[in-house]
Order: C-alpha cells, then structure tokens, then sequence
C-alpha cells in the first residue's frame, strides 16, 4: 500500500496527463491531477469515464484500431496522435502513449501518458499554409495551383467535363514599382488577386505564381462559351 501511495504521487507530480482503464469497456480507474487541470474533469468526474467518451467517433475508431494491435500482443506499446474531448467540448490535440500489463492478481491494465500537442499541430499547420500560399497575396502559390490543377483534370477526365485555366500578368507593372516604390506594388497585386477572387466561385482557385504573374482555375465548365459567359 506504501508503495502504491509512492507511486501515485509521482504521477501526480507529472507535467502530463496519466490515464487508467481496465481493459474490456475501458472504465477510468485513475488519472492524475494532471488530467483534471488539462481537460477539467475532476477526480471523481474520471472515475465516471469511459476511454470511449473522450473521444468522437472518428478518433475513437482509430484509437481502438491501433490499441487493438496492444491487446493482441503484436505490439508491447503504440504511440498516437489524436484528439480528446474536454469537458467543455472542445477538442484537444494530444500524443498518446499507450501500453497495457497484467496485474498480479486482477484485470489487464491500460495505462495511457498523454501529452497536449496544439502548439505542435498548430505550428505544422502554419508551416503547411505558408508552403502552399503566397507570402504576400495569401492566394495559392504555384505548388498548389498545380496540385489542383492536376485534380481538377483528372475529375474532369472522370465526369466528361471541361477545365478552364486563365494565365495572366500585369502590364507595365515594373514602372509602378520604379515609380511609386514597391509597397505601392505590393498593395496592387494584393488589391488583383482580391478582385480576382471576389468575381469568381468558391470552387475556382486563384494563385500567385510569381511576381505579376497570376493563374486562374475555373472547374466543372463545358465549354469555352460557359468560361466567358
């Protein structure tokens, strides 16, 4: 019993949150103070939990997928990115660790180390948009238009329709520039690609190639006369 004190209080002494289930219906059997102060359950609110409940659908059915791998033996652990509910509702990225033991006497265990990610998924995130957008416009840059354009063809192969891509620069931009400096350029092209979007469709997509060069896709036409009108 001595031991078992010990060891709950360095798991409440953890940054992190510490999570038991039984394994079966995967009841709560502990968490740690950790866990009350990241998704504000208390104590007793846990005990009252299932693994199930702290998740949607979608992350409940990839969770028990890879946990399943566990509980057969193939793995001794697995580590998962996904999300948890907190108790407000919202959803929290988190990176769990998941391992299972049998007790000496008793049921099979499920303890999970679970570690808050939204600042890492967040900074992915940013660092996604800003490899496909342009810094300046925030339009598609010329990585995502030819990505969209390559599916905009193959469904249009696919349903019998037609794409239509627009390519277009600016003329005598180089004088603005020279003229009334680069900010003035740089309000201009924003103020196009603002224009551009603004008369097209959801579904089209406007992107920056580069410099005054700008692109325009225009999905599900059937004909040149449709793009015109």
């Amino acid at each position: 019993e001595m031991e078992r004190d010990k060891f709950k209080r360095i798991l409440d002494a953890a940054r992190d949150t510490v999570l038991m289930f039984e394994v079966g219906d995967f009841p709560c059997i502990y968490a740690n103070d950790g866990a009350s102060l990241e998704f504000g359950y208390s104590r007793e609110e846990w005990l009252d939990l299932t693994l199930d409940q702290l998740q949607d659908n979608t992350a409940r059915a990839e969770t028990m997928e890879r946990l399943g791998a566990v509980l057969k033996g193939n793995r001794v652990s697995d580590t998962i990115d996904t999300e948890f509910l907190h108790k407000d509702g919202g959803k929290v990225p988190v990176r769990v660790f998941m391992q299972c033991f049998q007790e000496p006497v008793g049921n099979e265990l499920l303890v999970c180390f679970v570690t808050n990610i939204t600042d890492y998924v967040e900074q992915t995130a940013a660092l996604e948009y800003q490899s496909l957008h342009d810094g300046l416009t925030g339009l598609p840059n010329r990585t995502l238009f030819r990505d969209r354009l390559s599916h905009a063809v193959a469904n249009a192969r696919r349903f019998g329709e037609e794409v239509g891509v627009f390519m277009m620069d600016l003329d005598r931009f180089k004088e603005v520039n020279d003229t009334l400096g680069h900010h003035v350029g740089d309000a201009l092209l924003q103020q196009v690609g603002q224009v551009l979007t603004g008369v097209l469709r959801e579904t089209d997509t406007v992107a920056r190639l580069g410099g005054d060069e700008f692109a325009v896709l225009i999905e599900n036409t059937r004909g040149l006369e449709s793009l015109i009108g």
